[in-house]
């Protein structure tokens, strides 16, 4: 399974986007996973997508379509509620508290990789079972 974090998501489908070179990897990371049905989403994913779409202004019909698109590869939420307190505890990450969310599920799913533009993520290397990939 592939983990793709919102902001590749976001890449791929918001026409309002400030890199397009990002936007091309992103619709390809996106389309391989789909592709060899190794595609992996959360609920998270799907509720943080609708929020930075509208604040990009990317048009409800859009932002609607898209989140449907998602659903398709939506996994349920596992209770990993101790596994995040303990990371948030233990690296004192209050402020990433949604990045370690999306390790946890990922770790969780047995996720091959998680990836990101956000390099912030690098941080976490050490905790995730899950190959960490920032672009």
């Amino acid at each position: 399974m592939i983990y793709l974090d919102t902001n590749v998501y976001i890449y791929a489908f918001c026409k309002n986007v400030d890199n397009q070179e990002q936007k091309s990897i992103s619709q390809k990371i996106l389309k391989d996973a789909v592709i060899q049905k190794k595609l992996l989403v959360s609920e998270l994913i799907l509720y943080e997508f609708a929020f930075v779409a509208k604040k990009l202004k990317e048009e409800e019909k859009n932002i609607i379509e898209n989140l449907r698109f998602l659903s398709k590869y939506k996994y349920p939420s596992p209770d990993i509620s101790d596994t995040i307190i303990n990371l948030l505890e233990k690296k004192s990450v209050f402020k990433d508290s949604f990045d370690v969310y999306h390790i946890c599920f990922s770790n969780y799913y047995n996720s091959s990789e998680l990836i990101t533009f956000d390099s912030g993520f690098k941080k976490f290397k050490d905790f995730s079972i899950t190959n960490i990939r920032v672009l």
